[in-house]
């Protein structure tokens, strides 16, 4: 099958990453770090490692382009995917299909997990949400879903909110 190689899809490069200020940003509260983008997968997928906590948590919603899996690696959260819910702690993850929709509540003082998202862009709607970090560390006095006046608003992947 030597001929039926094509080169339409760019090569892609092996990379090493770890959390960095350079990659991290703070989104309504949390702390985010994109490990690898659309740009580095050729669109497949998009991990992101995140410390979230109580508080935090977004508002119910439905993804209806990605996929998401949540690996736990500190913590522990409660979470709900259409009529399922899921005690989820360190060293498990839970599955979340796009199309249904989800919601989670944080059990523990903090919670880190590596998120999944695929086919990868959604780290364009994190970006649109954020500001740099200016350290690895959870935001002090950030404006989060519950304690903010925020409004929802749609694009075509995800439920976003930004402040009114």
């Amino acid at each position: 099958m030597k001929g039926n190689v094509t080169n339409t899809v760019p090569e892609l490069k092996a990379f090493k990453r770890a959390p960095l200020l350079g990659l991290s940003q703070w989104e309504n509260g949390n702390l985010t770090t994109h490990l690898a983008e659309k740009k580095d997968t050729n669109g497949a997928f998009f991990l992101v490692e995140a410390m979230l906590a109580p508080g935090t948590e977004p508002p119910p919603h439905v993804r209806t382009r990605e996929d998401e899996l949540f690996y736990v690696l500190e913590g522990g959260f409660d979470v709900h995917v259409g009529k399922e819910g899921f005690k989820v702690d360190k060293g498990e993850c839970v599955f979340l299909p796009r199309l249904k929709p989800h919601a989670f509540v944080i059990r523990s003082p903090r919670l880190q997990v590596l998120a999944l998202f695929t086919p990868a862009g959604f780290e364009e709607a994190f970006r649109g949400m954020s500001t740099p970090a200016q350290r690895l560390e959870l935001p002090i006095g950030a404006i989060t879903y519950s304690t903010g006046d925020l409004k929802q608003q749609h694009n075509d992947s995800v439920s976003t909110v930004r402040a009114s």
